[in-house]
């Protein structure tokens, strides 16, 4: 394409005169400019008025900043930097990028000026189109805001959608934290001393709040009811049943001095109070402190552990035992164990025996049984105390767990006979 034919594609050039296209052609020069080369630069000084013979530019307003925008993109037959003709500051009002190699016709003030003499009209023509750019540029201006202004909105309805969320959350984990303190209160501040007992426990919850509990219940001057309990589920529920289940313990073991009476009476309560499926395993008992006897009633729970002075350890015999909640009349495992000086009874709930290391692999009752005899041989002649030996075995399970996160309750009540 000619210069001549590029020019008169030029709206304000368009109405020209062929004589008057010529002389035009005649000063201007032809300039190649490399791509990714900024031909000017918002703000710069220049007087220069180009035509793209070949290539591409990008006019870009804000360029280099955070508010960059493209305005537009030119193809041959486009022109960049009229301004510069009309401005006699010569201040370009955008950038102009070159994406790719070009080929310009460039023209100055001067040779504009002299044209403008001779053909004065090309003025309303420039103002014509500058107008129109002007209104382009300011609509889409408005575009630009009017999206910015929806990202805006969307981007403060889903801040305060966040923000509302962390309020709930903050809030449920105060709930929570209130809910941990009032279940803790359940559980006894202090254990009582027993004359020529040693008694340790501890709950350690796999979330905030669990369904395990322990008590430690003194009856009279030679009884105390022992209980230890796992309600199915976790969170809020199954601590909200946990705590209805000891507050039902307590009352009724004062009542009744046959352990499975106190549960079927527990039982009954929870069958009148609760209709959907929620369970919980419990073994209560009464340990006679003269006579050294503790006659229990299971109902679903692991059958309690026991060691002599030798840390030998004596299995107990075991009958069925149903579980409290579900059924009208359940069956319980009732017995009694004489205990001797030195024996050491372990009451505790199946997220220690069930507790799984990395290679899923269980601590199990065998890993159990184990645990006390060598935690007892590794202190000075096994003088841990039925405390110290509950936290010993937590130690060994945190050990056992790893990086594995708990996933059940853990729960201990330990009862040593002083020799």
């Amino acid at each position: 394409m000619t210069y001549q034919a590029v020019i008169r594609r030029v709206p304000f050039f368009s109405h020209l005169s062929s004589e008057a296209i010529d002389r035009l052609a005649l000063g201007m020069k032809e300039v190649r400019v490399p791509a990714r080369t900024i031909l000017f630069r918002e703000g710069e000084y220049s007087d220069k008025f180009y035509i793209v013979l070949e290539g591409r530019i990008a006019i870009i307003k804000g360029m280099d900043t955070p508010s960059e925008q493209i305005l537009r993109s030119t193809t041959t037959g486009d022109f960049v930097g009229e301004m510069s003709l009309l401005d006699r500051d010569g201040l370009r009002s955008a950038s102009a990028w070159v994406d790719v190699e070009t080929s310009l016709l460039a023209m100055d003030r001067a040779t504009f000026e002299n044209l403008l003499k001779e053909e004065p009209t090309i003025a309303y023509d420039m103002l014509a189109l500058l107008g129109r750019r002007l209104n382009e540029s300011h609509e889409k201006a408005i575009h630009d805001l009017r999206e910015k202004g929806k990202h805006l909105t969307e981007a403060y309805d889903e801040l305060r959608r966040a923000q509302d969320q962390i309020i709930e959350k903050q809030v449920i984990e105060r709930e929570l934290l209130q809910a941990h303190k009032m279940q803790q209160s359940m559980l006894p501040v202090r254990l009582p001393p027993l004359a020529g007992y040693d008694i340790g426990a501890t709950m350690i919850p796999a979330r905030q709040i669990g369904g395990d509990f322990y008590d430690v219940i003194p009856l009279d001057e030679q009884r105390v009811g022992l209980a230890i309990g796992d309600v199915c589920g976790k969170g809020i529920p199954a601590a909200m049943y946990m705590s209805l289940v000891c507050n039902l313990l307590r009352a009724e073991a004062h009542f009744h001095a046959s352990p499975a009476k106190v549960l079927q009476q527990v039982n009954h309560h929870l069958r009148l109070m609760y209709s959907r499926d929620i369970f919980v395993t419990v073994l209560y008992g009464v340990l006679h402190l003269a006579r050294r006897t503790f006659h229990y009633a299971r109902a679903g729970h692991e059958p309690p552990l026991l060691w002599n002075q030798g840390l030998q350890f004596r299995s107990l015999k075991m009958k069925p035992g149903q579980l409290l909640g579900l059924f009208d009349a359940p069956q319980f495992d009732q017995q009694r164990v004489q205990l001797h000086p030195g024996d050491t009874l372990l009451l505790y709930t199946d997220g220690v025996t069930e507790a799984q290391n990395e290679r899923g692999q269980f601590l199990g009752l065998d890993g159990l049984v184990e645990t006390i005899p060598t935690l007892a041989a590794s202190s000075a002649a096994g003088a841990l105390s039925a405390q110290q030996l509950c936290d010993q075995v937590v130690n060994v399970l945190h050990t056992h767990y790893g990086e594995v996160k708990k996933m059940d309750d853990i729960t201990m009540l330990t009862l040593r006979v002083l020799s």
